[in-house]
C-alpha cells in the first residue's frame, strides 16, 4: 500500500487548501520543487539543510582540493608577498584563488580579496581558474569549452 500522501487524493487535497491558501493571500515557508517541499526562504545555515548526499560531496570535494594543494605545498607560496612585477605573480595569484577557493570563500568574496590586495579579477576569471585546477587535479571533469572562456579569443 502507497503512503498516504504519495495518494492522488492526498495531492488533490494539498493542491486544493494551496490554492485556497495562495488566494488568502497567505505566504508559504515551503516550495515545492518536484515532488518535494523545501524551505523557500533563505536559511541562515543552508548546509545543514542539505541532504547527507550533499553534505558528504561537498565535504569530499574540498577534502580532495586541500590534499591537492597540501600535495602541491601551495600554502607556503601563499605565504609570500605577491608583487605585480614578480614573474610568477599570475601563477601565484591563481594559487591564492584556488586555496582561497578551498578554505570556503565563495567567488565573489575571492574577488574582494583581490581587490584588497590591488589584484581585481572578475568572478567569470576566478570560476575558470577554479576549473583549470579541478580538472588539472582530476577532481572534476570540464569540457574544452568550459575551460576555455569564448571571451578570450575575441578580437577587436
Amino acid at each position: 500500500m502507497p503512503k498516504y500522501w504519495k495518494t492522488n487524493e492526498f495531492k488533490r487535497l494539498e493542491a486544493f487548501w494551496d490554492e485556497k491558501l495562495a488566494a488568502s493571500g497567505f505566504v508559504d515557508a515551503e516550495k515545492r520543487i518536484g515532488d518535494d517541499r523545501v524551505l523557500s526562504q533563505n536559511s541562515t545555515n543552508v548546509y545543514r539543510q542539505a541532504s547527507e548526499l550533499a553534505r558528504n560531496s561537498k565535504k569530499i570535494y574540498y577534502d580532495l582540493l586541500n590534499e591537492c594543494i597540501n600535495k602541491k605545498n601551495l600554502r607556503s607560496k601563499i605565504d609570500q608577498l605577491i608583487m605585480p612585477w614578480h614573474p610568477d605573480a599570475p601563477v601565484r595569484l591563481e594559487q591564492m584563488i584556488i586555496v582561497w577557493h578551498a578554505e570556503g570563500f565563495k567567488k565573489k568574496e575571492i574577488c574582494e580579496q583581490l581587490r584588497e590586495i590591488g589584484e581585481s579579477r572578475h568572478r567569470q576569471t576566478v570560476m575558470f581558474i577554479i576549473r583549470k585546477y579541478e580538472h588539472k587535479w582530476k577532481i572534476k571533469k570540464w569540457t574544452k569549452e568550459k575551460l576555455d572562456p569564448k571571451w578570450r579569443h575575441y578580437k577587436k
